[in-house]
C-alpha cells in the first residue's frame, strides 16, 4: 500500500509470489515492477489463492513499465533453505539451479530499471536465456 500511495519512494518494485487483497484496483503511477510467481503456489498445499495473485491480481493492477513470468515446476518456497516447518509448496526440481534463477532475474531487473544496464533487460524478456522453464511470460514496457 506504500507504494499506491506514493509511487516516488522506490525506483523499481519486484514482487515476488505476491498476494495481496488490498489492490483492488488498479493505481496510477509509473513504477518499473516485476510480478513472479510459481507453478505450485496455486496447487495443493495452497499458498496463494487463485485470482488473488501475481498475476491476474496483481500485475494486472499495477502501471507500465511491468513484466511478468511463472516459474514451471517450482513452489512458492523452493527459493528458502532447508526448514522442517517450511516444507509447503516445495517441488523436487533442482533447488540450486532455482535459486540462481532468482538472482539472476533481480539482477537483470534491478540492474536495467535502477543502474541503467541496457544489456540486462535481454534476461528478463527472452525465456530461452533463462535457466529454468517460465511460463505466462509477458512485458507491457512502452508506457
Amino acid at each position: 500500500e506504500m507504494i499506491m500511495n506514493d509511487t516516488s519512494v522506490s525506483k523499481a518494485m519486484a514482487y515476488l509470489e505476491p498476494f495481496t487483497a488490498s489492490l483492488l484496483k488498479p493505481f496510477n503511477g509509473s513504477v518499473p515492477s516485476l510480478v513472479y510467481g510459481t507453478q505450485f503456489c496455486e496447487e495443493k498445499p495452497r499458498c496463494c489463492i487463485t485470482g488473488f495473485d501475481y498475476v491476474i491480481h496483481v500485475y494486472n493492477n499495477i502501471p507500465c513499465p511491468r513484466i511478468t513470468m511463472n516459474a514451471t515446476g517450482f513452489g512458492h518456497c523452493d527459493v528458502l533453505n532447508d526448514i522442517d516447518c517450511v516444507m509447503i509448496c516445495i517441488s523436487t526440481n533442482d533447488r540450486v539451479l532455482y535459486k540462481r534463477f532468482v538472482s539472476g532475474l533481480m539482477t537483470a531487473f534491478f540492474g536495467y530499471y535502477v543502474q541503467g544496464n541496457d544489456q540486462q533487460l535481454q534476461y528478463l524478456l527472452k525465456a530461452k536465456l533463462m535457466p529454468i522453464p517460465v511460463t505466462d511470460l509477458k512485458s507491457d514496457l512502452n508506457c
